[in-house]
């Protein structure tokens, strides 16, 4: 769905609405002279010229390849960008090499310092602020930080169950899509899976996909506590049976004593609203 463009697109200027803009720009020009230097055979110094245009063959026509294939997700790119990386490298080390004048080998240098330092800031942003954030043109269909909450909570539940680890829990969601879940819910030993609602749905904590439009709080055994992302515009609903989420209540007050009044009275009635978790 993508065209043969959006490798370039993210590497080369990325920007969304309120987000930083991104750009690897340098890795490319340095790249470039990195190959042509390989193929001149001139400003190589010591390195090796065979190895440097092995490098250019590889990382540029790897990344015509990827460009070319339909299928595309930014994590492909690395295949191609770590070669790009080594010949900037080659790159600026001959630029710098040709360059005589002290003075202007001086700004060269650092110019070159200045780009490496964007390059820094961007990886730390990338890692950091905008780790699971679409704004970030590494992410891609990422999973959400939300699920660890749903995780979280779910755990919270199991500890106040009777059954502790050993507590049902059943999870609904079309075509599988519920992982990671099956990671981060190891620790529990009676989970069923199911990529549609049973006959039979349920248990003490039900996680059903938004998808489902299940109701499983309609007969008033269950409340439903949250939605929680999975990914973006994917949604799981937790619902949660109405003695057992009593019992959370009581061993996890909310803060808010109105709060805590408010969410007891909807287990009651669970008919009536939908207390929501974040």
């Amino acid at each position: 769905i993508h065209p043969w463009t959006f490798y370039l697109h993210r590497l080369l200027f990325f920007h969304i609405a309120k987000g930083p803009v991104w750009s690897e720009a340098l890795i490319l020009v340095l790249a470039v002279v990195g190959g042509w230097i390989a193929f001149a055979r001139k400003g190589l110094a010591g390195a090796g010229a065979s190895f440097v245009r092995f490098l250019t063959l590889y990382s540029f026509g790897l990344m015509a390849a990827y460009s070319l294939i339909s299928y595309k997700t930014p994590w492909c790119l690395l295949s191609f960008w770590h070669g790009m990386i080594l010949l900037a490298g080659v790159g600026a080390a001959a630029l710098l090499r040709g360059v005589k004048q002290r003075l202007h080998r001086l700004a060269l240098g650092l110019a070159l310092l200045a780009g490496v330092g964007h390059l820094a800031w961007q990886a730390r942003l990338a890692n950091g602020a905008y780790a699971a954030d679409p704004r970030n043109p590494y992410v891609y269909a990422q999973t959400s930080p939300d699920l660890l909450n749903l995780v979280r909570q779910v755990e919270a539940l199991a500890e106040v169950h009777p059954q502790g680890c050993q507590m049902l829990v059943k999870v609904m969601a079309p075509d599988s899509d519920y992982w990671p879940l099956p990671w981060y819910l190891r620790n529990l030993k009676q989970i069923g899976w199911w990529d549609q609602v049973p006959a039979d749905p349920f248990a003490p904590v039900l996680v059903v996909s938004a998808k489902l439009h299940a109701g499983l709080d309609e007969k008033k055994t269950h409340v439903m506590v949250g939605y929680f992302q999975l990914r973006p515009q994917v949604f799981f609903e937790l619902y949660v049976e109405l003695k057992l989420w009593q019992a959370y209540l009581t061993k996890n007050p909310p803060k808010s004593e109105t709060k805590a009044e408010d969410r007891m009275q909807n287990a009651e009635n669970p008919g009536q609203s939908h207390p929501k978790a974040s």
